[in-house]
């Protein structure tokens, strides 16, 4: 803390009651999925066993109305508070929760909405007062439920639920874990990478609270810049959509690349000027580059641009050009050491190259051990700040010292300025080095 920090008394009154509502007040963790039947339940009740383990004193509020025989067996582990039915719905127990006074509660379901005359008009309002009495709460919900995603999560899957949570409450969490599953198709990959985004908000919310608490000054390093390149065949919407969303979530600027191709056949042209007019709609900057090696060509625009990440699509076919100049995705990844690169899967209809020769490459690429190059094969996690993010397979990340970011395979700490990725792909807003192998 500064001089002029203790000199401000309404600086310091403000984190002294800030200290003690922290104090007064239990830890909320939520289990976060982008979608149902990714394990948040059994992930949920697991974590609550070991915490049993350890010696504290848990009671479950709520559960799923439908089992499976591992669910079953972890509640056998537990003392279990029944919910109360109101008018044929569940409801939380909260004045027998308030006399039992456990140290924590699991609430498996956090998108409920009561009947009407009911204390609490909805199940997260409940939670927020068991916090307020000092009792900790873990809890799960799926990403359709946010109130702030179901315009985009509708566009994906068409559905739109009644029952909403508001993001407001998610950025009160102190960890947040993302139940993470292999994406195998596109819609998939894009909730994903939406889940991802909503937890990155959490992470950023408490980092902004922890920096607030300290008098320190926001500094989040350098500004994100997308560059996705595109070819006449490529399936170039999903990689241009999840540029423009990332661009928008970190406040960075999206460029599209094309390296020139003579003699296009006139399908081929029609193509790249679909493909073309998509990234003008979606407000990024147009740049047509000229090389004998599109590789090259892409990568020494990035460098003049200062651009942080490149976004390119594969697919499993090879063509004359792998055999003349070897894999291109290969190459790229090579030469763009201190850039990001995200390699999206194509359609093997789509065989087009990704950097500029038309045929569609790739079938897993090694990830460059030297810093922000990286070759990502499923997912896209993004860090709130790019100050220092490792993301490992179950490895656990702490923002302000005393939360954890969890992203079950993906954990961010957004404090310093290098990274490593392991499992389900993030990108850094900031970050200065990192290993990446996951691709949405």
């Amino acid at each position: 803390m500064d001089n002029d920090y203790r000199r401000d008394p309404e600086r310091l009154l403000a984190e002294i009651q800030r200290e003690e509502r922290r104090l007064k007040r239990g830890r909320l963790k939520i289990f976060l999925g982008y979608a149902s039947g990714v394990g948040k339940s059994a992930k949920m009740l697991d974590e609550a066993r070991r915490r049993r383990q350890r010696g504290e004193d848990i009671v479950i509020g709520a559960i799923q109305p439908k089992s499976t025989p591992e669910i079953d067996r972890l509640l056998k582990a537990h003392e279990i508070i029944p919910t109360l039915k109101v008018s044929g719905r569940e409801v939380i127990d909260i004045d027998q929760i308030l006399r039992r006074r456990p140290q924590l509660v699991i609430i498996d379901g956090l998108a409920y909405d009561n009947p009407p005359g009911s204390r609490h008009a909805h199940r997260w309002q409940e939670i927020d007062e068991l916090l307020l009495n000092n009792i900790s709460v873990i809890t799960s919900i799926n990403l359709q439920y946010i109130e702030e995603m179901q315009e985009d999560v509708a566009r994906i899957t068409g559905k739109r639920p009644k029952e909403t949570v508001p993001l407001a409450f998610l950025k009160h969490a102190d960890d947040i874990e993302i139940i993470d599953a292999p994406a195998h198709e596109q819609r998939s990959s894009q909730l994903r990478e939406l889940a991802l985004l909503v937890a990155a908000e959490v992470v950023e919310a408490e980092l902004r609270t922890y920096l607030e608490s300290h008098g320190l000054v926001e500094n989040w390093g350098i500004q994100e810049r997308i560059l996705v390149g595109i070819t006449p065949r490529s399936d170039a919407r999903p990689l241009l959509e999840s540029g423009r969303r990332n661009a928008d979530r970190f406040h960075g600027d999206l460029l599209v690349a094309y390296v020139r191709q003579p003699d296009l056949a006139p399908n081929d042209q029609a193509a790249l000027d679909k493909n073309l007019g998509l990234a003008r709609e979606l407000g990024a900057s147009i740049h047509v580059l000229d090389g004998s090696d599109p590789v090259r060509s892409l990568i020494d625009f990035a460098r003049q641009e200062g651009i942080t990440q490149i976004f390119i699509g594969h697919s499993q076919r090879r063509g004359w050009w792998h055999r003349l100049r070897g894999n291109p995705v290969e190459r790229l990844i090579a030469l763009a050491e201190g850039i990001d690169v995200r390699v999206f899967p194509q359609m093997s209809g789509a065989n087009a190259s990704p950097i500029g020769r038309s045929h569609q490459e790739m079938s897993g690429a090694n990830a460059s051990p030297t810093g922000r190059s990286h070759q990502e094969m499923s997912g896209a996690n993004a860090s709130p700040t790019g100050r220092s993010h490792q993301e490992m397979s179950g490895a656990n990340a702490s923002p302000t010292g005393r939360s954890r970011q969890e992203m079950s395979g993906a954990n961010a700490s957004p404090t310093g300025r290098s990274r490593q990725e392991m499992s389900g792909a993030n990108a850094s807003p900031t970050g200065r080095s990192r290993q990446e192998r996951a691709a949405t």
